[in-house]
Parts: structure tokens; C-alpha cells; sequence
């Protein structure tokens, strides 16, 4: 692995105007593409790329994404209730800790 730099949720979030939160929403929740959401390094936290920022700052400026307003996300029934079951069970882990 070379010198590539990596940004944190919290760097990427600055460079983005943007809160963690709504990286991770927009990444857990698949309303961003495919090839704009984050890289995973190998113990599965997320990183970004310069190249990734530039690319997400284009779709953001394109779809008119101004801070503070929420990206139109219409999931299937099938995606609810994928998302639902991942919530209850980060909620039931949770609560056993």
C-alpha cells in the first residue's frame, strides 16, 4: 500500500460542510452511489480519498445538496425494512453493552 492519503469521517465532513452523521446516513442508507461512498480500511472504518471528496463535492453542488437540506431518498419496501432490521439489531447490541 502506497502514501495515499486518507480523510476520517470528521475530515471528510469538514471538507464537505457537512456533519458525520449524515456521511454515515448517506452511506448506510445507499441514497448516495455506489461510487461515491467511502473506502473501508481493514478493520472496516470508513476513509475517503481526495479524489473521492472532489467527486462527492460535484454530486453535492449537481443535486443542489445545501447544507441542512435532506437528500430525496424513496427506498423499496424491500431496503426499508433491510434498513429497520439493521437499526433494531445495532439497538439490541447496543443495549447488551
Amino acid at each position: 500500500m502506497g502514501s495515499e492519503v486518507r480523510y476520517t469521517i470528521t475530515q471528510a465532513a469538514e471538507l464537505l460542510d457537512r456533519s458525520p452523521h449524515t456521511l454515515r446516513s448517506w452511506d448506510r442508507n445507499g441514497s448516495m452511489p455506489k461510487s461515491l461512498r467511502p473506502k473501508r480500511d481493514s478493520l472496516g472504518h470508513r476513509y475517503w480519498t481526495p479524489e473521492l471528496i472532489a467527486k462527492i463535492k460535484e454530486w453535492i453542488v449537481k443535486n443542489h445538496f445545501h447544507p441542512g437540506r435532506g437528500i430525496d431518498y424513496d427506498p423499496s419496501p424491500e431496503q426499508l425494512a433491510a434498513h429497520i432490521t439493521k437499526i433494531r439489531s445495532s439497538s439490541h447490541r447496543a443495549d447488551q453493552n
